[in-house]
């Protein structure tokens, strides 16, 4: 019903910052998405990649992972289940926008390189009755 319009105000929203970033060499990172990478080049990246999308429970969490969700007013943080060497990436916060009903709701993960979180989205999305978590990396506000 919304996708559209949705998809239409994000590419409009996106596309007004374009003079501002700052372009960056490609980099796969490998060891970002795998334990105990050997091999580092892009083909050995793509082998792990498919070995990955042929194992069912390459994204199931690890069975230790019991996350400590704390909130405090309108924000919600706990732990994520991947940790890096940057403390700060290892924290999810979550902005709630609670709707009236409570009975359906809507996750926005902003995109990279966005200023702030979107109040104007979170609030009409809740005035049409979803509860809205805006999650964001550190990195990307």
């Amino acid at each position: 019903m919304f996708s559209k319009w949705l998809d239409e105000w994000d590419e409009k929203h996106a596309c007004e910052a374009d003079q501002d970033k700052t372009l960056m060499s490609f980099d796969i990172g490998a060891a970002l998405c795998f334990p105990d990478v050997q091999d580092e080049s892009f083909s050995g990246f793509c082998q792990l990649a498919k070995s990955a999308r042929a194992d069912p429970g390459f994204y199931d969490l690890p069975a230790t992972y019991k996350p400590e969700v704390q909130r405090n007013g309108s924000w919600i943080t706990f732990q994520s289940a991947i940790r890096t060497e940057v403390p700060e990436n290892n924290v999810v916060t979550v902005k709630v926008t609670p709707s009236r009903s409570g009975k359906r709701a809507l996750v926005v993960f902003h995109h990279w390189r966005a200023e702030d979180r979107n109040a104007k989205l979170a609030s009409l999305f809740s005035r049409l009755g979803f509860d809205v978590f805006e999650i964001a990396m550190p990195y990307h506000l």
